[in-house]
């Protein structure tokens, strides 16, 4: 039962630091970062394009699924950073 424990505290530990600013020496979480930030900015790209009628209208399909691919990975974080908000160690703040 504690390895169970012990596990899933370091799941959610894990998942925390990834989620949370990357640290130099950690490659994953700094890929992460980057992931969402290029998200990010290709929403708003999206945004603005589609906001062009000849151009929303043209791609109007791209435009559907891509916000729903965004709107995925967007709450996956969200519930993620829910989810491992346990293990966060309160007496850093």
């Amino acid at each position: 039962m504690a390895e169970n424990v012990t596990t899933s505290i370091f799941s959610r530990r894990r998942v925390l630091e990834i989620l949370d600013r990357g640290k130099i020496d950690d490659k994953f979480s700094r890929a992460v970062d980057s992931f969402l930030a290029l998200l990010i900015v290709s929403n708003v790209v999206a945004i603005s394009l589609e906001s062009v009628n000849s151009i929303g209208n043209k791609y109007a399909e791209f435009f559907f699924y891509f916000e729903i691919f965004s709107t995925f990975i967007f709450a996956a974080e969200y519930l993620l950073r829910l989810w491992s908000s346990a293990a966060r160690d309160e007496s850093k703040y």
